[in-house]
């Protein structure tokens, strides 16, 4: 049995964002994700200086299936 499209899409999303913030807190960040799902971002970021909104993204290489999780921290 497979999941519908828009299923399909919240899925990669969930997952894109939790190697995300696993990547974050690998580096010592505080996460938050915001409980409802309903807000202009996914995480929020404690750098000890401030709090920053963040909002993650799935992209794919034209043609592939497989998505590819870059980030980049500064």
């Amino acid at each position: 049995m497979s999941m519908n499209t828009g299923r399909q899409h919240q899925h990669r999303g969930r997952t894109t964002e939790a190697v995300v913030v696993a990547a974050l807190l690998e580096r010592g960040f505080g996460v938050s994700v915001p409980p409802y799902g309903n807000e202009r971002y996914d995480l929020v970021l404690d750098t000890e200086d401030e709090l920053e909104r963040v909002q993650v993204k799935t992209a794919y290489e034209h043609g592939e299936t497989e998505a590819t999780v870059v980030a980049e921290f500064q």
